[in-house]
C-alpha cells in the first residue's frame, strides 16, 4: 500500500496546473488510484469517507506538530507514516507537493516551542 502511494506522489509531482499531462502519466495516476481505493475497500478503508479539507496549510501544521513529541524524534519513519496516514483520512484542495512542503517546513506560523 505505500508503495502505491509513493508512486502516486511521484505521478501526481510530474502534473502541473496549467500543462497538459501525458496520456501515460494520467492513466497511471487513474490505475494507481482505483487500485488503491480496491485494497482500501478490502481493508474497509476510509477511502470513501474522506474528510474535505479547506485550509491545508493548518491541519497540516498541527500534524506536523506531532513529529517533534519525543516518540518522532528519534524515528523519522513514523513521521513520514503520518504524512501518508495524513493523504488517506483526509482530502487535500492542494497538491501532495504543496502538502509536504506545508508538513515538513520548519518555519510554522505563529509555532511555539514546548
Amino acid at each position: 500500500m505505500a508503495e502505491l502511494y509513493t508512486r502516486l506522489e511521484k505521478l501526481k509531482s510530474k502534473q502541473t496546473e496549467g500543462v497538459k499531462t501525458t496520456r501515460y502519466t494520467a492513466d497511471a495516476v487513474r490505475d494507481t488510484r482505483k487500485r488503491i481505493r480496491e485494497l482500501l475497500s478490502e481493508a474497509d478503508g476510509l477511502e470513501e469517507t474522506q474528510i474535505r479539507i479547506d485550509d491545508a496549510r493548518t491541519l497540516a501544521e498541527y500534524f506536523s506538530g506531532i513529529r517533534y513529541l519525543p516518540e518522532f524524534k528519534k524515528d523519522t519513519e513514523k513521521a513520514t507514516g503520518l504524512f501518508k496516514a495524513m493523504q488517506v483520512i483526509f482530502e487535500f484542495a492542494v497538491t501532495v507537493t504543496t502538502l509536504s512542503t506545508y508538513y515538513y517546513s520548519r518555519d510554522k506560523r505563529n509555532r511555539q516551542e514546548c
